[in-house]
């Protein structure tokens, strides 16, 4: 987890969407088929994710994120945007694979009881809560996200959960079993909540509200469909 990634962005994140970083940004987001663009590698980009995503983790899906009007969007920019989100930016314990930026958030409940309630009792503040559980909580499984700059300046996103955090000592085989054995991420279920948490993001972007997202909530509701 990346402490100070965390508390450079806290202030920031509570300004209105008008202050934000990203607020010029006309954003888009398109589905690919991992497939059809690895057969012909024509860019670095393109060979980074090949080498490790999708040779070695069999990752089906994408989603590309660009701005509509062709402008290029900043490493600063894509980070203060999942941060603000609800991703915890940069983290510590995860590997990059090559990617230009990663980003994680904690799901699937947590390893001390109570955990949430708990800070939703000593705490009001909205951005408060989301830092102590969806960034830095002590998550049981966490949603992985790793993106790809493209030449053109949007950024290839894919996605995967993984079922044991670093630091789940109630299950340390799978947590073993999560981060040092290839292949082991569940895509299936991380391209579904990228979907949502997509969707979602791009209506507020339209409303120009505030992106927060309970992240751990599009878990459950996807979980339910699979």
């Amino acid at each position: 987890m990346s402490l100070r990634s965390c508390l450079s962005r806290f202030k920031e994140e509570k300004l209105p969407f008008s202050h934000q970083s990203y607020s010029t940004l006309k954003l888009g987001a398109r589905e690919i088929v991992l497939s059809e663009i690895m057969h012909t590698i024509d860019n670095d980009t393109e060979r980074r994710i090949r080498r490790r995503e999708y040779i070695v983790d069999k990752a089906k899906y994408a989603t590309v994120l660009y701005d509509k009007t062709g402008k290029s969007i900043t490493t600063s920019i894509i980070r203060d945007l999942f941060h603000n989100i609800g991703f915890n930016t940069d983290t510590v314990f995860g590997e990059p694979h090559n990617a230009d930026v990663t980003c994680t958030a904690n799901i699937g409940g947590y390893i001390f009881p109570f955990w949430r309630s708990f800070i939703y009792l000593i705490n009001k503040s909205s951005p408060t809560r989301i830092l102590l559980t969806q960034r830095l909580g002590p998550g049981r499984k966490r949603l992985h996200v790793r993106l790809f700059n493209s030449d053109d300046g949007s950024w290839i996103v894919i996605t995967h959960v993984d079922h044991s955090n670093w630091f789940n000592f109630l299950d340390p085989i799978q947590s073993v079993k999560s981060h040092f054995v290839k292949a082991t991420g569940d895509y299936e279920l991380g391209n579904k909540m990228l979907e949502s948490i997509i969707t979602q993001t791009l209506r507020n972007f339209d409303n120009q509200k505030h992106l927060h997202l309970d992240i751990n909530q599009i878990y459950l509701d996807n979980v339910k469909q699979i």
